[in-house]
């Protein structure tokens, strides 16, 4: 090239731009360009004569062929997807035609932006969410399910698609036909993701053809629809206008980027959980294929020819010169920031001029823009690079864009490069008319931008966008081998670093002109305001259109970059971002594609809460990106768009709050809105995020709905034949079929009745003039073997000629006509119309048919039920087939089960909201129909003692399919209306607990022409969670009469089943079964979705259970097949087994509370099965309770002790993000007067309900058994709260929160010597509950689970005794106060009737107690009390003849006979007889203590009761909830106030001192208050008590604590604030990224975000004429802000910018999370990434993933090991060096085992121990030694032998004493710090490695190490500041030094000026003689602090860096 024209700087600039070939063979470049195309109407005609069109086509899945005139088909397997992607409408009408060219297997409709499809699985449209589609072939709509609908079509066929997105309306039509033929409104009120656009699927050899309207449609349109083909050349159009606004070129075919895949995922998996903190193994193994293409080992072949190794050298040489030339070009560039201010410019004007010799200045900064793209790209320069270093730093991880670091002096370059470039961006120059200033840098840069972004945006590169954690994508792509096939690939990396160059700029012009005040900018480094805002809208538009990419690593990149120029904007200057909202056309500032945003947000939502609450940093981004849109659109005002949006993000969609993205489920903040001024609303409650009763949540009831018999419906359900394919059924009678009509023969009809079709005059084409063809209205209708053999007749083509028409009415004269085939004759016609038969009947019910002699007659076709033609298929005018009769509307609806009776499980959860008029309580109620896989919600009123709702709303499930049963249609309607009572037979209507609800729900069904009211019988109870479905269980299983126990039937064979009576789809749930008899393996536990009806299949275990041999069971393959695996523990006899069900994250866990060996076993077994949820499912996943026996002994009841709460859904979720982002943004602004923001007055209101709760210390939050993971359960602690728990527990005494009490027994059960003692927490749902207190029980194999919470039942009181009192709160009087017995367990007189005597045992459990005597039969005697037993029966306490014990009501088992009944109307005198003899009996045998009960007959009567004696004995003030402030004798912090309204609430918490508001640090310190005293007091802040933290705040001492003189009132009014916002934070916390943009920058450049970020200190300049010493543009120096500095730390951001971003605000508020807030978020991550360890099949023995280490530790005592002179020695000797052998290679995911063995204390573990030499086994002792050696030898530096340095003395080379030590100068000289080794030692590097995976296994194994680092390490790690003061406190010398520096340069530096002196800067006094750029790290060795710093001295010129 040089030798070409001797022309050096040609030469280099084909240097620059061209690769390794001639350039007479290279033709790429630049300038390429492609327009959008034009969208043309028509055009010539192809050679087969087809009108040729425009082609919107592509296909969307699989492969097929598209013609130019939209013609498509395949001859490949599979089920492909062909559609207009790209072309996806928002809003409006619009209408396009298939034509079926094959009648087969094709699905068509629409589909969303997020549809992808699966066409090697059979998934095409309509199969999944993102789909609609009709399907003719076997009349069915498909969205994700199926419904039968519509009519079948035919080949030739033209099928209309019209949909309306302003009304959300769906329809088909066919052949122009709607609602006549069955079609029309398909779907409604649907809901997608993204706009819809065209698409259908088809099978093998199918054919269809697409018409959009560039031809005439075959028949008009729908009145007001348009033809898709106007929508997409408005596309086009807006495209084009797109392309002109980002005034860009893009070098590809831009047909490509039209389609907007936004909501498209492809590389999701790349955000999976499991790679989210730890990269799997499988994941490295599949990215490691991508980096073989630089591992020099597969690249560099030596060849061994001579030949071969010249060629070879050749190449690489070549190679190796192109890109030192490149790096050269890039170096010098570099270097323009040493040189002046007029050799910047001058330079300047040299690049946009003429540097390369080029006319084109373009040109010329296109080539250098170019070079910077390729920094970030991989070529052949890669390959050479590193064939030529063939080396890597040790400490140098290899990123997956190694290309991108080594390609033209690699990405860091760029960073150097960012203050060249910087001045670049203030080059001016002038237009043609030198009037115009431009800036052409600036220009060529934002153009490279948006040129990039259409690259990005191809399909082309698509699936090879890679991130791995990083902020830049890059394309990993095979092929690449040459620059110009590398210049075809975007850069993301080069995209990203010079928008931060130009927002840096632009924001700080925003900032600047805010001070000038002045557009036209007179300093020079501010940027004109017209051109910024320019410039900055262009580059919101480019990287606006880079979400098109639907590779979803793209899309997480430019998401973050939208979010941090917006959030930069809002921070910069509001009045800019209005400006740029008010002149830009951009989606981001419309409600539009606002919510477009949203519903992706909410759909990712759904999908990734099963891995919560670990979260892909694809949904963090997506939600901060998100609510910065909506921040910056709060900013403007929108009224409504009045604006035509150019950008294709836009997307109309209705504005209804209350829809949902994905699930359109319900939103507690809304829902609820109207209660938002009550000071009981309760957001968590409403939004099942916590357990509560009373007003705060759900009232949940479970029951039946039982619908009748509908008179009139035929009950065809059993005949119908579901298993015939439904492609069998007959088409639809449609214009041009042929029909016939059977008449007599000439010869047998009589002249008098005979009537011609060709004779028939119009008059006498009425109905009443045909007789014969209408049937006799009192006809006796056909029998029902007729009506079954039409059915069979309808699947049955084979019987052609032989079908006669059923609708054939009898001759006239009512004789019938002859049956012989013979004797008639068949007349054909044709269909010519589809018409109404009259007013009163449906459209379509009716046809015009024209006779083969020309005759035109309408036929009843359905009209009364008739059908007066058959439709007939001819051929060779020969009829070949005649089609059956279609089926009657109510014969088909009743075939689908309709009209029959049957019964539902329903689950009904009802709040009461207090009318704002003072009318009727509202009700808020949520149904949930499992057998529909549905929950819907229903808005009604409280009418007397009863409700009323109705259904409005579809909140979860499918809402066009499956609700034949109830509707008689398959889509859902609303209104079905509920009335509903208190039962008669509830025993207690006054106990809220035991509440049932009886009444009738009622719903009007408009079926064709008829209206059917729908009738069912309601019953709702809440005192079990479900029972067992009399109907759905096996025929060798038994139900007790309650349907609480099922039993297998004695003699009976083989497994069985029984199901729950409701199952459940969304939400937490927990229930208990007891095993009331079982053996090894007998017994099934778990869930199953329920079959379609009783079967034989449940003669076999289904679904996913827990088995009672220690094992897991699930069938797979729709059972049947299975799967077992180790789970557990096994549980027995007695034992109490708990199952949750927890349906928000789709996982299965069981709690297991049993004996075994006679040790009391609580534990909790942990999940046994997840992903039982599909979250992108329209129709939810329904799961019942299941319970699985084999042996003829078992027998399983259900306890009545459970947990419901409602669903999570994703806009909640989002509500929260929002809240917390709002609350990050805005806590530091300074509020201007003493009321909060209006933005945080919703804080403030949730804050004033949490202090008037507080107040009252009268909640708790405690962990249950129900163990799910945010879900406490909230007891009532009052008094009155407990009392009335204990009186249903059918306690003598009151039992109070803080009260202890002793077990003897575990379900009747003896626990021997182990008594158990629990603490009484509180009450919930009307039930005692307790902890157990490990501590204080004798029983030592209490685990960890059994601290959790549980509740007592009223079997529980056997065995159970006080021990201690809460006798200082309250006084002894108050807790003997005896209660009154309640109705349910009154004993009395009972009346023995049974023929086999009553036995009576000493306990209440029957397997459990002994017997005491039997009572004959009929005996009269009087019971002392009633009790339910566990097993559910009732147990009466009898004394006979001195025996005192209990005896049953009946037999359990079998028959259940009854044995008793009570005596309720027995003389007066019986029954005082009986007690009298009862009293003396029991004075006798000394327990008349016992039977004395105040009888009364409520709960009401028991609570009024109890209360009088409380104020009898004068202690009524324990009624009154008390107050949590206590008087003080500081009168300055007094209470001012008892007012508890809202208003004062605000006063008190907005208000340090009553003027000025609460400052941030304030805020700080009352958080860490609250956080001593949690901690002090061993609970959670939101359990802290009020008088803790009025304690604390008494006992501060501190003069300089802002709480110091705080009104006490003010600072609790405060600190209710803060618990609400730390409960907001600890939700949004795992949606929150903490990484900073530069971090994930640094981690771009150099492999890693490792650097540590420092405080700077400034150094005051002195007065005088700065400018003699270079410095007059700066007025402060900051220490390391210096280039020199700056290089040597290598700092590695793209640009100084720092954008604002959730990130930081969190860094920065993070005092304001409680310790326990983060610890808990921390320990959740934790316990989320920790690795399955499978269980071993012996439950002694140890999975063999947990190896035994052999450690010796014998010869590594400190002694022996500081006596070695060789440090290999000491390490290999070391417990250290010994257990890195061992564990060397274990792979990271084995160190994050959290395995926990029987017996060993609940200590975690990754491997077993075992001591050589010594007797000790293992059980969690040995484990904790080991890492407790460790750290002793890694902070041991007594060795004497060996070099002097501090790194030599000591024993391990990892740490190194802190230079106070060796120095012993100063404090802390205890502190280690890393030794700098590992920098050049390999070895030492992997052990620094493998101590940081030990220091990690021991957090999660929760062990102590006593390491003894200083802040210098502590505060990097956590991701904080390091400044001069930390360096102090380890290193006094260093510092000492660095202020003595500072003083004398600034001495001197004062000394000249005053001395009017210039600066010598090589001027270097004495002091500092020995003084350079290098100093001594920790371990003794010499380091330069910049290249070459050991040679450069310090002088007075350069001491500042």
């Amino acid at each position: 090239a040089m030798s070409s024209n001797n022309d050096l700087d040609a030469a280099l600039g084909w240097v620059l731009n061209h690769d390794s070939e001639p350039p007479s063979i290279t033709t790429d470049g630049v300038e390429a360009k492609i327009t959008a195309p034009l969208v043309t109407m028509e055009e010539s005609t192809d050679e087969d004569d087809h009108v040729k069109v425009f082609n919107p086509l592509a296909c969307v899945a699989g492969s097929a062929e598209i013609k130019d005139n939209l013609t498509c088909s395949t001859l490949v397997s599979g089920f492909p997807s062909v559609g207009c992607r790209g072309y996806a409408a928002t809003s409006g009408k619009w209408y396009y035609e298939v034509t079926l060219l094959t009648a087969g297997c094709v699905q068509v409709g629409w589909v969303d932006t997020a549809y992808t499809g699966m066409a090697d699985s059979g998934q095409g449209v309509g199969d999944d969410i993102h789909s609609w589609a009709f399907d003719g072939w076997r009349t069915y709509i498909w969205h994700e399910t199926s419904a039968e609908w519509g009519t079948k079509w035919a080949a030739d066929d033209v099928v209309g698609c019209a949909i309306d997105l302003d009304n959300k309306v769906m329809s088909f039509f066919l052949n122009g036909f709607g609602v006549e033929v069955g079609m029309g409104i398909a779907f409604s009120d649907f809901e997608s993701t993204g706009g819809l656009y065209p698409c259908a699927s088809f099978n093998k050899k199918e054919s269809v053809r697409f018409n959009f309207g560039s031809i005439p449609f075959k028949h008009t349109p729908p009145s007001g629809y348009g033809a898709f083909i106007n929508h997409i050349n408005s596309v086009t159009e807006n495209f084009t206008a797109l392309i002109g606004n980002l005034r860009t070129r893009p070098n590809i075919n831009s047909s490509e980027t039209i389609a907007d895949s936004f909501e498209e995922c492809m590389g999701e998996k790349q955000f999976s959980s499991q790679r989210r903190y730890f990269q799997s193994d499988e994941s490295k193994a599949i990215l490691q294929e991508s980096l073989q293409y630089f591992s020099p080992s597969s690249v560099l072949k030596i060849p061994t020819e001579r030949a071969e190794i010249l060629k070879q050298l050749v190449v690489i040489s070549k190679d190796l010169s192109i890109l030192y030339c490149r790096l050269s070009i890039l170096r010098s560039l570099n270097r323009a920031v040493g040189v002046s201010e007029c050799g910047r410019k001058d330079l300047a004007a040299a690049i946009f001029s003429d540097v390369l010799n080029d006319s084109n200045p373009d040109l010329a900064v296109e080539r250098i823009l170019e070079i910077v793209s390729m920094a970030s790209c991989f070529s052949n320069r890669t390959k050479s690079y590193l064939q030529a270093t063939a080396i890597l730093p040790p400490s140098f991880q290899t990123p997956l864009n190694l290309g991108s670091i080594f390609s033209t002096g690699g990405y860091p370059i760029l960073s150097k490069l960012r203050e060249t470039f910087s001045l670049f961006v203030f080059y001016r120059n002038y237009g043609s008319h030198r009037t115009e200033i431009t800036y052409p840098f600036i220009e060529h840069m934002i153009q490279n931008v948006a040129s990039n972004m259409f690259q990005v945006v191809g399909r082309d590169h698509a699936s090879n966008w890679r991130l791995d954690e990083k902020f830049c994508p890059t394309v990993v792509k095979d092929g690449v081998t040459t620059d110009s096939d590398a210049r075809k690939l975007p850069s993301m990396s080069a995209t990203v670093w010079i928008t931060c160059i130009l927002m840096l700029h632009f924001v700080d012009s925003i900032k600047a002109q805010q001070e000038l005040n002045d557009d036209n900018a007179t300093n020079s480094r501010v940027l004109p305001q017209h051109l910024v805002l320019s410039w900055t809208i262009r580059l919101l538009k480019a990287w606006e259109f880079s979400l098109r990419c639907p590779a979803s690593a793209v899309k997480l990149c430019s998401m973050r970059m939208l979010s941090y120029i917006m959030q930069e904007l809002i921070t910069a200057d509001v009045r800019v971002v209005e400006q740029i909202i008010s002149s830009s056309d951009s989606a981001l500032f419309t409600s539009s594609g606002l919510q477009r945003f949203e519903n992706l947000t909410k759909y990712r939502l759904n999908m990734e809460r099963s891995t919560s609450p670990i979260c892909s940093e694809y949904l963090q981004t997506l939600l901060e990106f998100c609510v910065t849109v909506n921040s910056i659109q709060s900013i403007y005002s929108f009224t409504h768009d009045t604006k035509e949006n150019s950008s294709i993000m836009a997307i109309e969609t209705e504005n209804d709050s209350m829809k949902d993205a994905g699930t359109s489920y319900l939103s507690p903040f809304f829902e609820t809105s109207r209660e938002f001024n009550e000071a009981k609303f309760n957001w968590e409650a409403i939004g099942g995020r916590i357990f509560t009763d009373g007003e705060d949540g759900w009232e949940t009831f479970t029951g039946t709905v039982k619908l009748g018999r509908i008179p009139g419906i035929p009950s065809l359900f059993s005949m119908r034949n579901k298993s015939s394919e439904r492609q069998e059924l007959p088409p639809e009678l449609m214009i041009g079929c042929k029909v016939s009509r059977q008449l007599p023969h000439p010869r047998q009809a009589r002249s008098s009745s005979s009537v011609s079709p060709n004779k028939a005059s119009e008059s006498e084409l009425t109905p009443k003039s045909s007789p014969s063809l209408v049937k006799s209205s009192d006809e006796t209708p056909p029998a029902a073997t007729d009506a079954i053999a039409r059915l069979k007749r309808i699947f049955d083509q084979s019987a052609k000629d032989t079908i006669i028409n059923d609708s054939t009415a009898a001759a006239e004269g009512g004789e019938s006509l002859a049956t012989s085939a013979d004797e008639y004759v068949d007349v054909i016609g044709t269909v010519i119309g589809i018409t109404q038969w009259n007013g009163n009947e449906l459209p379509g019910s009716a046809r015009d048919i024209q006779w083969e002699d020309g005759s035109i007659e309408k036929v009843r076709w359905g009209a009364q039920g008739a059908y007066d033609v058959t439709h007939v298929a001819m051929k060779n005018d020969k009829i070949v087939l005649k089609y059956p009769a279609p089926m009657q509307l109510l014969a088909r609806i009743g075939s689908t089960g309709f009209g029959a009776e049957k019964s539902f499980g329903v689950i009904l959860r009802v709040r009461f909201v207090s009318a704002v008029d003072g009318s009727r309580k509202k009700i808020v109620a949520i149904v949930e129909w499992p057998d529909f896989n549905a929950t819907i919600l229903a808005e009604g009123e409280v009418v007397n003692d009863g409700w009323t709702f109705t259904e409005v709303r579809l909140l979860s499930g499918a809402s066009h399919s499956g609700w034949d049963l109830r509707f008689g249609t398959p889509s859902w309607q609303a209104g079905t209306v509920y009335r509903l009572e208190l039962s008669v037979a509830c025993l207690d209507r006054t106990d809220p607990y035991c509440r049932e609800m009886v009444g009738k729900c009622t719903f009007l069904s408009q079926i064709g022409n008829r209206t059917i009211q729908i009738t069912g019988d309601v019953n709702m109870q809440k005192s079990h969670l479900f029972y067992f479905d009399q109907k759905m269980h096996s025929s060798n299983t038994s139900l007790s009469s309650d349907n609480l126990s099922v039993a297998k039937i004695t003699g009976s064979s083989g497994q069985g089943c029984a199901f729950g009576s409701v199952g459940f789809s969304c939400g937490v749930h927990f229930w208990e079964f007891k095993v009331e008899q079982a053996e090894v393996g007998s017994i099934f536990l778990g869930v199953s979705e329920k079959p379609d009806s009783k079967s034989a299949r449940l003669t076999r275990w289904m679904g996913h259970g827990f088995v009672s041999n220690r094992s897991s069971y699930e069938t797979t393959g729709h059972g049947m097949g299975e799967r077992v695996a180790v789970y557990g523990d096994q549980f027995h006899t007695g034992d109490i087994v708990g199952v949750l069900l927890d349906l928000n994250r789709g996982r299965l866990s069981f709690f297991l509370d049993g004996l075994k060996y006679g040790e009391h076993i609580i534990a909790d077994l942990g999940d046994a099965f997840d992903n039982l949820i599909s979250p992108s499912s329209v129709k939810p996943r329904t799961l019942f309770p299941i319970v699985g026996i084999s042996r003829s002994s078992d027998r399983v009841t259900l306890t009545p002790r459970w947990l419901s709460s409602v669903g999570a859904n994703s806009q909640e979720e989002y509500g929260l993000y929002q809240k917390a982002w709002l609350l990050l943004s805005s806590w530091s602004r300074e509020r201007p007067t003493q009321m909060p923001f209006e933005e945080h007055m919703w804080v403030y209101r949730d804050g004033w309900r949490n202090w008037t709760a507080w107040k009252t210390s009268k909640h708790l939050r405690i962990r249950s058994r129900c163990k799910s993971s945010s879900m406490p359960v909230v007891v009532d602690v009052s008094p009155r709260a407990c009392m009335k728990a204990s009186m249903r527990l059918g306690l003598e005494v009151a039992l109070f929160s803080g009260d202890h009490v002793i077990f003897s027994k575990s379900s009747g059960r003896s626990l021997g010597a182990n008594k158990e003692e629990a603490i009484i927490l509180g009450a919930f749902n009307g039930l005692l509950w307790y902890r157990l207190d490990a501590q204080q029980s004798s029983n030592s194999g209490l685990m960890e689970s059994s601290s959790l919470a549980w509740c007592l039942l009223p079997a529980d009181k056997e065995g159970m005794a006080i021990v201690r009192r809460r006798e200082n709160m309250f006084p002894k009087a108050l807790l003997d106060i005896p209660l009154a017995r309640l109705p349910g367990f009154r004993g009395g007189l009972i009346n023995l009737f049974h023929d086999s005597e009553a036995v009576v045992r000493d306990g209440l459990e029957i397997d459990t107690s002994d017997v005491l005597c039997t009572i004959p039969a009929n005996t009269i005697i009087y019971a002392v009390e009633k009790r339910i037993n566990a097993s559910n029966i009732n147990r009466y306490r009898v004394l006979y003849k001195g025996n005192y014990g209990w005896i049953s009501e009946k037999m359990r088992g079998g028959s259940e006979e009854v044995m008793l009944t009570e005596i309720h109307n027995s003389p007066q005198e019986q029954k005082e007889t009986a007690l009298r003899e009862l009293i003396s009996a029991a004075a006798t045998a000394g327990i008349q203590d016992r039977i004395k009960w105040t009888e009364v007959n409520s709960l009401d009567e028991g609570v009024q009761f109890w209360e009088d004696q409380v104020r009898s004995i004068g202690m009524g003030e324990y009624l009154v909830e008390g107050e949590f402030l206590s008087e003080t004798s500081n009168s300055n912090r007094e209470r001012q106030s008892t007012d508890d309204s809202f208003g004062t609430y605000v006063s008190l918490a907005s208000t340090i001192d009553g003027e000025k508001p609460w400052s941030v640090e304030a805020d700080m310190q009352l958080v860490e208050l609250l956080s001593k005293c949690a901690s002090k007091d061993g609970v959670t802040p939101q359990n802290l008590m009020a008088s803790s933290l009025v304690k604390a705040l008494g006992e501060i001492e501190s003069e300089t604590s802002l709480l110091k003189t705080v009104r006490l009132d003010k600072a609790i009014a405060r600190a209710a604030l803060l618990r609400v916002a730390n409960q907001v934070f600890s939700y949004a916390l795992p949606y929150i990224n903490v990484n900073l943009p530069e971090e994930k920058l640094r981690n771009d450049t150099l492999g890693s975000d490792s650097k540590i970020d420092f405080q700077t200190t400034t150094l005051p300049l002195p007065d005088g004429d700065k400018q003699r010493i270079g410095l007059s543009n700066y007025s402060k120096v900051e220490l390391g802000q210096n280039s020199l500095i700056e290089e040597t730390l290598k700092s590695s951001n793209t640009a100084k910018w720092s954008p604002p971003c959730c990130a930081r605000r969190l860094r920065s508020l993070r005092r304001l999370l409680f310790s326990q807030t983060k610890s808990a978020f921390f320990e959740s991550i934790l316990d989320a990434t920790s690795t399955f360890t499978p269980m071993h099949q012996d439950e002694y023995e140890e999975p063999k993933e947990i190896k035994t280490i052999k450690i010796n530790r014998v010869r590594a005592t400190q002694s022996r090991l500081i006596a070695m002179t060789n440090p290999q020695d000491r390490l290999k000797q070391s417990v250290f060096g010994q257990l890195h052998k061992e564990l060397r290679s274990w792979p990271n995911s084995a160190f994050r085992r959290s395995y926990v063995g029987k017996g060993h204390g609940g200590q975690k573990r990754c491997f077993k121990v075992k001591f050589v030499g010594e007797g000790v086994n293992d059980y969690g002792g040995p484990y904790r030694a080991v890492f407790e050696q460790i750290v002793d030898e890694l902070q041991c530096d007594a060795v004497t032998v060996g070099g002097t340095k501090p790194s030599e003395k000591c024993l391990l080379p990892l740490l190194v004493p802190c230079p106070n030590k060796s120095t012993a100068v100063g404090n802390n000289q205890d502190k280690f710090l890393l030794s700098t080794t590992p920098l050049t030692s390999t070895i030492n590097q992997e052990l620094m490695q493998f101590f940081g995976k030990t220091v990690g296994t021991a957090v999660r194994h929760n062990l102590n190490l006593a390491l003894n680092f200083s802040l210098m390490l502590w505060r990097p790690l956590s991701r904080m500041l390091v400044s001069r003061s930390h360096l102090e406190a380890i290193d006094t010398l260093i510092v000492s030094n660095l202020k003595d520096v500072s003083k004398l340069g600034l001495d001197l530096e004062s000394k000249m000026f005053s001395e009017k002196d210039d600066l010598d800067g090589s001027f270097r006094p004495d002091e500092w003689i020995d003084l350079n750029f290098s100093t001594h790290l920790p371990d003794g060795t010499r380091w330069s602090l910049i290249p070459g710093g050991s040679e450069i001295a310090v002088t007075l010129g350069n001491w500042r860096d």
